[in-house]
C-alpha cells in the first residue's frame, strides 16, 4: 500500500502476519498493537494501540421481572445512559432515571408501583449523543 507521503507500508496486529491494510473486523476483545512496516527500509513502528470491546448493544425486547433472576431488569448497561424514560401506550410518561442508569427499571413507576404487563415505550439518551427510542414488553408469567 502506498501512503499519502509515497512510502509503501503494510500493518500488523500483535506482531503477527502483515497486512496491506488494516482490517480490524472480526478481532475478539482484548488490547491490540498496531504497527507499520515500511517497506522500502523494513523498519518496524508501533503507532497505536487499541481495545476492542464487545459493546453488547442490543436493547431488550421484553423483561420478565418475576424474580427468577432471569431478564428481570432492562439492561442497558453497556450503552452508558445518561436518561432512560420510560412510556405506556397512551404516551404518559410512567418511569425516568437520570444518569448512570445500567439495569434498575424491572417493570416499576417511577414511584415503586409495579406496572401492569404489556408494552411500553423507551427514550435512550447516551453520553454520545444518540437517542434510541422503541420498545419494550413486560411479561411478569410466573
Amino acid at each position: 500500500m502506498l501512503s499519502p507521503l509515497g512510502v509503501n507500508y503494510e500493518y500488523s496486529l500483535n506482531g503477527g502476519t502483515y497486512q496491506a491494510s488494516p482490517d480490524f473486523t472480526g478481532l475478539n476483545e482484548g488490547i491490540y498493537t498496531v504497527s507499520v512496516m515500511d517497506l522500502v527500509t523494513g523498519c518496524v513502528s508501533q503507532i497505536a494501540s487499541i481495545d476492542v470491546q464487545d459493546l453488547g448493544c442490543t436493547i431488550p425486547r421484553g423483561i420478565s421481572p418475576n424474580g427468577d433472576g432471569k431478564n428481570d431488569a432492562f439492561d442497558l448497561s453497556s450503552l452508558n445512559v445518561t436518561k432512560l424514560s420510560i412510556f405506556n401506550r397512551y404516551g404518559v410518561a410512567t418511569y425516568s432515571y437520570g444518569s448512570g442508569y445500567t439495569n434498575q427499571w424491572y417493570g416499576q413507576s417511577t414511584s415503586g408501583q409495579e406496572l401492569p404487563d404489556g408494552t411500553y415505550y423507551y427514550v435512550i439518551d447516551t453520553a454520545e449523543g444518540q437517542t434510541k427510542t422503541g420498545w419494550v414488553y413486560i411479561n411478569r408469567e410466573r
